[in-house]
């Protein structure tokens, strides 16, 4: 799996490179659903529930075992909450997760404009 945001990015958010790409994709997803624009819009109509099968065919080259491993230590973080254990759709990222999703979709938009005004520069 390539990932998208460096160790050091997804560091300095306090979650690994594998959790930030889970939380990036469960924020898009929702996202997608509701038509918003960005994550932090997410609070007003949180629609990011997501289970590990969801999160298999999202992101490529992970495995089932990974997923719920990685679901699991968003809980632990309280990024992330299984709000019906008996429910196969049961987590939703927490405010806290969408404040990281927010952070993350920030400085994938800092890096692009970076890149778009070195190539300006270099033209």
């Amino acid at each position: 799996m390539e990932f998208t945001f460096a160790k050091t990015t997804a560091k300095s958010f306090g979650v690994t490179e594998f959790q930030a790409e889970v939380i990036h994709a469960v924020a898009k997803m929702g996202m997608d659903a509701n038509g918003s624009t960005k994550p932090s819009d997410l609070k007003a109509d949180n629609v990011t529930w997501f289970n590990a099968k969801e999160l298999v065919a999202s992101l490529e080259d992970i495995t089932r075992h990974q997923a719920a491993a990685v679901m699991g230590s968003l809980g632990r973080k309280g990024l992330a909450i299984n709000s019906d254990p008996k429910s196969p759709i049961g987590w939703a990222l927490t405010d806290a997760g969408i404040d990281v999703a927010q952070q993350l979709f920030d400085s994938l938009d800092e890096s692009t404009t970076v890149e778009a005004t070195d190539e300006a520069v270099a033209a």
